[in-house]
């Protein structure tokens, strides 16, 4: 079971090495700079494909997929505002739609809302992004939606399974992508 966590544990590795090279590469803080909108576009690519990438990641927990599909549009929304987030959300959530399976509905939903989410924390905060443990809790939350949903749709015993790795790794992972972001902001 721990080796099948570990997994996880790599997919949010490679979220938050993205966050990192991201933000700590000087081509692209130049980049930021002096061309904000195509630079919201590529953080709208690469959240989206981390998304899917979360997806693809997935490990089974008692014949359900646990994976951190939520998180990169989360952290998106976190870093990047509205087109960020939600349009990473949108290729995530659509992505996991084309994957099928009986819960394809209720996850794409939830990965629209992480983004959404992420999105609004960005904007009541006037673009200053949260703190880890600010982002652990929304992150945890999220999840809990998020099976809230799965639950909805009729798979309680799916919701049940995942309820707890799902919200330890989401919230984690929102809190390391976090955490690193703002070291590199700290040591600017």
């Amino acid at each position: 079971m721990l080796l099948k966590f570990t997994t996880t544990f790599g997919t949010i590795c490679v979220i938050a090495l993205s966050v990192f090279f991201l933000y700590a590469n000087k081509s692209l803080r130049e980049f930021r700079r002096n061309h904000p909108t195509p630079f919201t576009f590529v953080l709208l690519l690469v959240f989206g494909l981390l998304s899917i990438y979360g997806t693809l990641s997935a490990v089974t927990v008692e014949d359900a997929f646990c994976n951190v599909r939520d998180l990169a549009p989360l952290l998106g929304g976190f870093l990047g505002g509205p087109i960020v987030g939600i349009g990473a959300g949108i290729v995530g959530g659509l992505f996991r739609l084309t994957a099928g399976g009986p819960t394809m509905i209720p996850c794409s939903i939830s990965c629209l809302l992480a983004g959404a989410v992420g999105s609004a924390v960005y904007v009541f905060n006037k673009g200053k992004v949260v703190s880890p443990l600010m982002g652990f809790a929304i992150a945890g939350l999220i999840e809990c939606v998020h099976m809230l949903l799965v639950a909805a749709f009729g798979y309680i015993n799916i919701a049940f399974k995942l309820i707890g790795p799902m919200v330890i790794a989401t919230s984690f992972g929102a809190w390391f992508g976090l955490t690193v972001y703002h070291y590199l902001s700290d040591k600017r």
